[in-house]
């Protein structure tokens, strides 16, 4: 093996980008040596084997502060900082499988929209049993809404102009009541519901409303259970909608 080599030469070996390698001779991770024709950095075998260590201890995804230390840390000192560093992967897997499991949530919520969108005006029940008006001004409500975005529900009343966005859960005493289940023999009709994104109005049901009216039904209070936001000819927000049948002239 030749020596000295050059950073180039470095990086293709241990596969760690040009860049990384001066940011750690800036930080003064690694001991180098300076040509003294053109003042460029020059790396040892000496260099490589202590490079490789840090490598290795990159992979770990150790912190910079602690690849400082690893100069003079004792076995003891080494072994703490270790521990301490499985603890933090411990705490990053804990992490990265909550978001593993938001996003098979989210991929659900997408496939239960196309089931759908493919068969649409099917009898089911309902799934909540109470909705409270969201309390824009409540932190606690904002957690729950960014943590469990299927509880998230938007309510239309034909007796209503706008439609209002609610939770199943109150969080505070501005919380309003706006619906409670009454009969737990209530038939409902599932349909997909697509709304402007942040910004749903009366136009957006009506359409649904005039094709039950045209199935033989009377419809009520309508309900959307969140599952998405994406882009079909405008930004949307994706619900499972759920209508509320008042009276059934003929069947489907």
């Amino acid at each position: 093996m030749k020596q000295p080599l050059s950073i180039g030469e470095i990086s293709q070996l241990l596969n760690v980008p040009k860049s990384t390698l001066r940011y750690w001779d800036s930080e003064n991770l690694i001991d180098l040596t300076r040509n003294d024709v053109n003042n460029y950095r020059e790396y040892s075998r000496h260099t490589l084997i202590a490079l490789s260590d840090m490598v290795y201890y990159r992979s770990l995804n150790m912190p910079l502060k602690e690849m400082k230390r690893l100069k003079a840390v004792t076995p003891k000192d080494l072994k703490d900082s270790l521990i301490a560093l499985d603890k933090n992967l411990e705490n990053e897997i804990d992490r990265l499988l909550k978001s593993k499991a938001e996003l098979k949530k989210r991929m659900i919520n997408i496939n239960t929209y196309m089931e759908i969108v493919n068969r649409p005006y099917q009898q089911e029940a309902i799934d909540f049993k109470v909705l409270y008006s969201f309390d824009y001004q409540n932190p606690e409500a904002w957690s729950e809404c960014i943590s469990d975005q299927y509880e998230n529900l938007i309510y239309y009343d034909n007796d209503t102009s706008c439609p209002q966005i609610g939770m199943t859960k109150a969080f505070s005493t501005k919380s309003r009541l706006l619906w409670k289940e009454k009969d737990k023999n209530q038939s409902y009709i599932t349909f997909p519901l697509a709304v402007g994104y942040g910004n749903p109005t009366r136009e957006d049901f009506l359409p649904h409303i005039d094709i039950l009216k045209s199935m033989g039904y009377e419809t009520g209070k309508i309900f959307g259970r969140y599952l998405f936001s994406a882009f079909d000819k405008k930004h949307c927000d994706f619900y499972k909608g759920f209508v509320e049948i008042i009276d059934k002239k003929n069947g489907i």
